[in-house]
């Protein structure tokens, strides 16, 4: 017996109600004091945003759409104990809702719409695309689980189901989805249950209707081993074209996978290959025992003319739609390793600033240090738009200056039962807080610093 998995990742949902936001210091373990130069919520015009074409990816990543941060506190277990939930972020005002309608709604049953929503989620045409898993009872065995892939539109509040799961709930292959037009583009797997094999497979669903049509097939592989999820990957689409890998060459081919047409070729590609419209970006190894290492890399979106290193060497990058914000891989030694869950003696920070440069790679320039007199930073989970930086982070602070970084001096933003989004200022370098807690541990202010 074989059978399409459809996968699919979180759900996002609208409340225009105002929450209360934790505080940095009374709830949340381990977050850093913050005790001079507070400002007021401030907020400066910019015309640069995040480019559309490419695909967008699941997890738990801090996402931007229409003026409006989201992110999702928690983690998604199929119970909900944590009553985590969707929220958002105005930009210009610096106010954060959840993004549930209900303004009584505890996100704890599932008469909430966001009720065990897996914490990846893709926001297209204002709508949220996601996925919901949970136990229908404690004893999983006796009653199964439960699991749709649905949208919730973010203008009139309509929930609409696309597939619903009622015998089995099933991770995701590959966390990254493409949406264009009515289309969904998205990976999945055919389980071939007698010979405990799966295939993976590149997906087509129609908004409009549903539907779903496998457009490429894999190489089998034994179900429960390790194995590459696909052979080809989709990167992005314009003009009505997919753009595809299979991580020597790129392709693009009409929406049916159809046409087939060969761009670049004769090269070994990053995981990230991404457009603003003109240009392909995508990194190439220096050292393949350092990702790190990368050297990012431009050439027409045509193929013609030459491929161009543009002077930026990183693993971890960001487009805009003026710049290549990217994270300088410069190893910096913070202190002894005092961290019962860290491996090493010593604590060494991959990356030690936040650098962009034009697509070209000109006027490039460091925005903000992650090394710092008083606090350490690592950044994961951002995205950058108009003047400012917004990311999922951790930290590290000597506070009793014995050169050892113990577990009370790190913290983590995405803690469980909260999150905190930082929003770094490029221009000035001051940062701002948000904090978004649980019904347990509510009560407090966001907070800006000025540095």
């Amino acid at each position: 017996m074989k059978r399409l998995i459809s996968w699919v990742n979180t759900l996002l949902i609208l409340l225009f109600v105002q929450i209360t936001v934790t505080s940095c210091n009374d709830n949340i373990p381990n977050m850093p004091s913050v005790t001079d130069g507070y400002l007021d919520f401030e907020y400066t015009e910019s015309d640069d945003e995040p480019i559309l074409y490419n695909t967008l990816n699941g997890g738990s990543e801090v996402k931007y759409f229409d003026g409006c941060i989201y992110f999702f506190n928690g983690n998604s277990n199929g119970r909900q104990e944590n009553h985590s939930t969707l929220y958002r972020l105005n930009t210009k005002t610096g106010n954060v809702t959840t993004v549930c309608p209900d303004p009584l709604c505890k996100h704890n049953t599932p008469d909430c719409p966001f009720y065990a929503m897996d914490s990846s989620y893709y926001i297209y045409k204002n709508k949220v695309y996601y996925t919901r898993t949970y136990f229908l009872d404690i004893d999983v065995k006796e009653t199964g689980g439960y699991g749709d892939f649905v949208s919730f539109d973010l203008g009139d509040s309509k929930l609409k189901r696309y597939v619903a799961y009622d015998d089995s709930i099933h991770d995701t292959l590959f966390g990254s989805e493409l949406f264009v037009d009515k289309y969904r583009f998205f990976y999945s797997a055919i389980v071939d249950t007698e010979a405990k094999k799966a295939s993976p497979t590149i997906n087509r669903m129609n908004l409009e209707d549903g539907s779903v049509d496998v457009l490429k097939e894999g190489n089998p592989f034994d179900i429960g081993s390790s194995h590459s999820i696909m052979g080809d990957k989709f990167l992005f689409t314009i003009n009505k074209r997919v753009y595809f890998t299979d991580e020597t060459k790129i392709y693009s081919t009409d929406y049916d996978m159809n046409n087939r047409q060969d761009i670049l070729s004769g090269m070994v590609i990053s995981s990230k290959i991404l457009t603003d419209g003109e240009y392909i970006y995508w990194g190439e190894s220096d050292d393949p025992d350092n990702v790190n290492l990368q050297t990012l890399y431009r050439a027409k979106l045509d193929g013609s003319g030459e491929k161009n290193p543009i002077g930026i060497k990183t693993a971890n990058w960001q487009l805009t739609e003026k710049y290549i914000y990217y994270l300088n891989p410069k190893e910096t030694i913070i202190g002894k390793n005092g961290l019962e869950q860290r491996p090493g003696d010593e604590i060494i920070l991959s990356n030690n600033e936040i650098r962009r440069a034009a697509h070209d790679g000109s006027s490039n320039e460091a925005v903000f240090s992650l090394i710092q007199d008083d606090i350490n930073f690592e950044l994961y989970r951002y995205i950058c738009v108009g003047n400012y930086v917004y990311t999922a982070y951790q930290t590290y602070t000597d506070s009793n200056n014995d050169g050892t970084i113990d577990d009370s001096e790190f913290y983590q933003s995405i803690y469980g039962e909260a999150y905190t989004v930082l929003r770094i200022d490029v221009t000035t370098g001051n940062t701002y807080y948000i904090h978004c807690g649980t019904e347990e541990n509510m009560g407090g202010e966001n907070e800006q610093q000025k540095n």
